[in-house]
């Protein structure tokens, strides 16, 4: 991989840091092509097809250039700087980071690949599978080139976290875990993996309570919160005479905190079931409410990156004046 390929990336990535706090230090890219547990090599296939071409570009491209692209993609969240918890997240909206979770038998080899793409003198990193052979094309799961190893676990106590380390510390890690499974005797290993997909697509057709709004028909991505997809949209979500849920004498919405339950949407078709299920917070808020309305800020759509179709209707309870009444916070005006 090209040094100047290697700088553009870490610059890259650095910057993203910088929104929060910073992922990658100004340091510069050690050349890194190695293998774990297989014999080491730097002869990697100066070609390759991918195997998974449902995910990334089918065509043929170096495999430089392909773990580059993908490498591009991702970027690192700082979740706790005092314990060093990292996670993945990605700079392109059309993609999303899958888990996964696969056993590998680590006698007599592992046979994983692994290539590392940034890192700098703290520790912290980018490292993607380059290679996958031996016992590792053997996994329970398959894994794909562009994986970034995530955490290794042997039996049902013991992990050890590898999210955004360089390749020296992730190899230091599957090698703890090597020796952990000796003392468990067993041979096999459990790795977690965070995967590069396509978000899938979801169509949504909102009905207006306004019925001088005529209908009309969002594309959105997996994953989207409903709420911020509809606003995207240009689509009207709030009815500003709605009493607020935590303070129900005043009018005016929370800005998607999920607390004020007036961005509620009538869920009228649900095709594959591709909203999210609701969370105590949601239950909380339509609690008395009828059973098909749900809080848009608390809802995602194409859960578990399932594709399909949803057919909403946007501030039901403008129909209910009840609903407008100061002091009251659901179609039920009874109390418990």
């Amino acid at each position: 991989m090209r040094q100047s390929q290697r700088l553009l990336l870490f610059i890259h990535l650095w910057i993203v840091g910088l929104k929060g706090i910073s992922c990658f230090t100004t340091t510069p890219f050690r050349e890194a092509t190695k293998s774990a547990f297989s014999t080491p090599t730097r002869q990697v296939p100066t070609t390759w097809l991918r195997e998974s071409a449902s995910s990334h570009d089918s065509s043929e491209v170096s495999l430089d250039d392909q773990l580059m692209q993908i490498a591009r993609k991702l970027k690192l969240h700082v979740l706790d700087l005092e314990e060093g918890v990292f996670g993945f997240g990605t700079n392109d909206y059309k993609y999303g980071l899958e888990v996964v979770r696969s056993e590998v038998n680590i006698q007599p080899s592992l046979g994983l690949d692994l290539m590392e793409m940034a890192a700098g003198f703290d520790g912290r990193g980018l490292v993607l599978v380059s290679g996958v052979h031996g016992n590792a094309a053997k996994a329970s799961i398959p894994i794909h080139l562009g994986d970034t190893l995530t955490g290794v676990t042997v039996g049902h106590s013991w992990k050890e976290r590898t999210t955004g380390l360089d390749y020296d510390l992730t190899v230091e890690a599957i090698g703890k875990a090597k020796e952990e499974a000796a003392k468990q005797r067993t041979n096999k290993i459990s790795l977690e993996f965070n995967r590069l997909v396509p978000r899938a697509r979801v169509q949504v057709q909102v009905v207006s309570s306004d019925e001088n709004m005529p209908e009309q028909t969002i594309d959105g991505l997996a994953g989207e919160n409903l709420r911020e997809l509809l606003i995207r949209k240009g689509v009207k979500v709030y009815d500003r005479k709605t009493k607020r849920f935590d303070t129900p004498y005043a009018t005016g919405d929370c800005g998607g905190e999920g607390i004020c339950g007036t961005c509620l949407v009538a869920v009228l078709e649900d095709e594959n079931n591709i909203l999210s299920p609701r969370d105590n917070l949601e239950n909380l808020i339509t609690k008395k409410r009828p059973l098909n309305w749900r809080a848009s800020c608390r809802a995602v759509v194409g859960v578990h990156n399932v594709g399909g179709k949803l057919k909403i209707q946007t501030c039901p309870q403008s129909a209910f004046l009840e609903e407008l009444d100061p002091g009251v916070r659901s179609v039920n005006a009874e109390e418990d």
